[in-house]
């Protein structure tokens, strides 16, 4: 572990890294569950290179942005239909990859383009 930094807005982390190589747009998530995460996530500033790097932030704040967002009264109709799809499935073998190895970029970008075309319902 050895002492990190968040930075206050998203140009300023453009500013002193560089700019995305990839950029992606999630209509359904829910912002008061993201917010939360990042004010818990933000209390401790270490950075860990397989725990606490920025791909784990990524990954963790997506999943907590997403969850519930594909609830439904049809809800036996949305369980066949996520048990059934193949990008659910891509997304949990990646996801069993990072754990088992580490969260890197690309992977957090395979990740995040699986639970799209989950949630946005892109692909189908």
């Amino acid at each position: 572990d050895v002492p990190g930094v968040f930075l206050p807005t998203f140009e300023e982390e453009v500013g002193h890294y560089m700019a995305p190589s990839a950029t992606m747009r999630f209509r359904r998530f829910s912002a008061s569950q993201l917010r939360h995460f990042w004010a818990a996530y933000r209390v401790v500033t270490d950075y860990n290179f397989t725990n606490r790097n920025c791909s784990v932030a990524v990954a963790m704040a997506l999943e907590a942005a997403l969850l519930g967002s594909l609830a439904s009264p049809r809800w036996i109709r949305s369980l066949f239909s996520l048990l059934t799809s193949k990008d659910l499935w891509v997304a949990h073998f990646i996801r069993w990859k990072a754990r088992e190895m580490v969260w890197t970029p690309g992977l957090m970008l395979d990740y995040a383009r699986a639970l799209e075309r989950v949630v946005e319902g892109e692909g189908e």
